[in-house]
């Protein structure tokens, strides 16, 4: 599905063909492909916004806001459940190193290490920076996290 740079949405249909295999700076790849129906309102070299569909692949895509960027690396958090110290009920979480992938409409693939049951696991989808900082506070302060 692809949108021309005056319409708010896609809402025509294309098959691609050839992918370039660089990005520009200005986040654009060259693309070639055939439209479904012709539109005498396009010509080679146009830019336009697309969707593509990829042979329905199915991947783990969490919003983008449980991705967290930190020394060159990507994590997710995950939380493991709830642990008492005295009378303090405190919620543990375990920072994955994951890799980060396509970005489409506020989602992120993400790909996680073996041994991750993703139907089982409790992934943070919002606060994870919070998380973080939290963290980093408590390894400065010598404390829990």
């Amino acid at each position: 599905m692809y949108s021309l740079p005056n319409e708010a949405e896609a809402r025509h249909e294309a098959t691609v063909y050839l992918i370039g295999k660089e990005i520009s700076p200005e986040r654009t790849v060259q693309v070639h492909a055939h439209m479904e129906e012709e539109d005498k309102d396009l010509v080679p070299g146009m830019y336009v916004q697309a969707r593509v569909a990829l042979n329905g692949q199915e991947v783990l895509a969490l919003p983008q806001t449980a991705v967290v960027h930190d020394n060159g690396n990507n994590y997710i958090f995950l939380f493991t459940g709830d642990e008492k110290e005295g009378q303090t009920v405190m919620k543990r979480f375990r920072m994955v190193p994951v890799e980060r992938g396509t970005e489409e409409g506020g989602y992120v693939q993400v790909a996680l290490p073996a041994g991750i049951d993703t139907a089982a696991a409790n992934f943070v989808t919002k606060g994870a920076y919070s998380l973080l900082a939290k963290m980093r506070n408590a390894e400065e302060e010598g404390g829990h996290h």
